[in-house]
């Protein structure tokens, strides 16, 4: 059997391991024991189910741009968190709600051992054993798996970063370099199109972090990465192009309601605090000291820290390898003196790690300062965060990859050393995992059944989709706990039977709906008419307010009520859009056209070259083992 046969087996082979791992491990919790799942499907379940209703009626290339299904219509395209061009959503043509859920952690997981796997082996030249290795540690990662737990399901899609490094990174053939470079500046541009899709834009800036931090880490192992840089904008602008109309109509509805109305965290208060959350979260698990310290550290008169805030553990497995990997890069620098040469990209590498280094740190540190905390205040999209645990994430490839190159370059030269090393620190990492305290997500406590029986009863055609009354849920539910700041349970599910709830959970209108625009909705029929107006929001108010000649929040008039019943109905409406929107659609339409033109030439070559040699492609289409 050749070479790159037995590769491609024993790759299938073990991430095949690796997922069944994942499943025993992970499979428990959708559902939980108690039939149940994490708390913030609460917000997501509803919207897939919106998702299902909308496509039902109208298919699945027509832009959901509102819903009815929500504080008596929203924009839907618009919220940060919208999910409808996403997989869960897709698989959800196929399959249950949960299943598709389900579906997408698994589907995930793999892609992130893969992409993981090939920046390790193939870029920075890692040995496979220990290839395979960063490749689990990064599949298992906390942030990940606790993250779609809990469910906030847009994260899904952090599990690409690495194969998104991998294209930007991985060495240009000699010949033909301009198509492979092009290549993978639309598979670059494509992967972070699917990440503003997936509703992910809250970790926008944390993986532009991310990759620049392993592209120069990648710089200083390789000696090179002038064209990592060349490819990273050019793949960034093409999927700003991809994602314009997802992006405008996001910024058009976030304009109306900034969300720089919390004061920030009150953050670390020394640098030893610091490191010791940074290492205890990125290579333990968080525990009791860890959080109520955290808690004290940066809490806040907002908000409530839980476990999974803390989540990004890779476990101690790197840790192991990092110790002896110091040993021997020192022993040899004493041995041989530094050969390494020092040029100008070197100290761009280094510049670029300390300013992603100093902004995570200084994010996490102290916002006492009130002149520090007005000066946050003015940038854009930072002063619209609440807490800045979710950039701890932008760490965890770093936290690997350093280790493991390390550790390979100056430890081990004997290949089945380095065999039995992996495994052994597989073994570590996998008894981590295994045993560490679940109970805070074993008690999770979501009951997703109306979601599911609504979604089984309309995709039967047993009913008809559709917005009949508001309903004001919040009294009873809310007197029911004694933390207001939690969202309301099964709030946003009044949708299974056809109600729009009056007070909904939306983030983007405060925690406690401090700005949400309520006016004259009110419990009762969506079409009731009073004083000239229906008991239905105009969701075009929200983001195009100019051009549709009214003001956010604004109901329904009595002589729209033929378009207030296509929008009640889950059907597409007619509205004015702003210019910008318009020539964001038409950008997208292009981008979308070229990606796909270019992807069909570069398949026509890459068979075409198949066809005429009968053997496998030259360098520049095959990818490295």
């Amino acid at each position: 059997m050749a070479g790159g046969a037995k590769k491609k087996l024993l790759f299938i082979a073990v991430s095949t391991a690796f997922l069944y791992f994942f499943h025993i491990i992970y499979g428990g919790f959708f559902p939980n024991k108690h039939g149940l799942l994490g708390l913030d499907y609460t917000y997501f379940f509803p919207r897939f189910l919106d998702g299902f209703y909308w496509y039902q009626n109208n298919g699945l290339w027509r832009i959901p741009w509102f819903t009815p299904s929500f504080c008596g219509g929203v924009p839907s395209f618009g919220n940060p968190q919208s999910m409808y061009y996403s997989v869960p959503q897709v698989l959800m043509i196929f399959m249950d709600p949960l299943d598709a859920v389900y579906c997408t952690v698994m589907i995930f997981a793999f892609a992130g051992f893969a992409g993981f796997y090939l920046l390790l082996n193939s870029v920075f030249k890692v040995r496979w054993p220990l290839s395979y290795l960063g490749a689990a540690l990064f599949m298992f990662n906390g942030f990940y798996t606790h993250r779609m737990i809990i469910g906030h399901v847009p994260f899904h899609a952090y599990q690409l970063a690495p194969l998104a490094c991998y294209f930007l990174l991985r060495p240009l053939p000699g010949q033909d370099r301009i198509s492979r470079f092009m290549f993978d500046v639309v598979m670059a541009a494509v992967i972070f199109t699917l990440m503003i899709n997936s509703g992910m834009l809250a970790l926008g800036l944390p993986v532009v972090a991310l990759v620049a931090m392993v592209g120069s880490i990648s710089g200083i192992c390789n000696g090179r990465n002038s064209e990592f840089w060349s490819r990273f904008v050019l793949a960034g602008l093409f999927a700003l192009i991809l994602g314009a109309s997802r992006l405008t109509a996001t910024l058009a509805f976030m304009s109306q309601f900034e969300r720089s109305i919390y004061d920030f965290p009150g953050g670390l208060r020394s640098a030893s605090h610091l490191v010791w959350l940074l290492a205890q979260t990125l290579y333990f698990w968080p525990d009791e000291i860890l959080i109520v310290g955290a808690r004290f550290w940066m809490g806040s008169k907002w908000f409530f820290h839980d476990f999974h805030s803390y989540e990004f553990s890779v476990t101690v497995a790197p840790l192991l390898l990092l110790v002896p990997g110091l040993y021997g890069f020192c022993r040899t620098l004493v041995k041989e003196g530094m050969s390494y040469k020092i040029s100008t990209a070197f100290f761009l590498d280094i510049l670029v790690i300390a300013s992603v280094l100093s902004v995570i740190c200084s994010l996490l540190f102290s916002f006492q300062d009130p002149s520090w905390t007005a000066l946050m205040k003015r940038i854009p999209i930072v002063k619209s965060y609440s807490r800045f645990t979710e950039w701890i994430c932008l760490l965890i490839p770093s936290a690997i990859i350093v280790p493991l190159v390390i550790f390979d370059r100056y430890c081990l030269k004997s290949g089945n050393s380095v065999i039995a090393v992996a495994v052994a620190c597989l073994a570590v990492g996998a008894v981590q995992v295994a045993t560490r305290d679940n109970s805070h997500y074993e008690n999770q406590f979501y009951n997703y059944g109306k979601i599911d029986e609504a979604f089984r009863m309309s995709r039967e055609g047993k009913t008809a989709p559709q917005v009949i009354t508001i309903e004001d849920h919040t009294l009873k539910e809310k007197a029911e706990h004694t933390n207001k700041m939690l969202p309301v349970l099964n709030g946003d599910d009044y949708l299974s039977h056809n109600a729009s709830p009056m007070n909904c959970f939306e983030p983007l209108f405060g925690y406690s709906l401090e700005k949400y625009p309520r006016g004259k909705l009110h419990p009762g029929l969506a079409m009731e008419e009073r004083s000239g107006f229906l008991n239905l929001k105009n969701p075009a108010c929200y983001s195009y307010p100019d051009e549709n000649a009214c003001r956010p929040g604004d109901h329904y008039r009595a002589d729209q009520r033929d378009v207030a019943e296509r929008f009640r109905k889950y059907k597409s409406i007619e509205f004015n859009m702003s210019y910008r929107q318009n020539v964001a659609n038409w950008m997208t339409i292009i981008g979308l056209g070229l990606a796909m033109s270019f992807m069909v030439l570069y398949s026509v070559k890459v068979v075409a070259f198949y066809y005429k040699t009968g053997d496998h492609p030259p360098a520049d289409h095959r990818r490295t083992p």
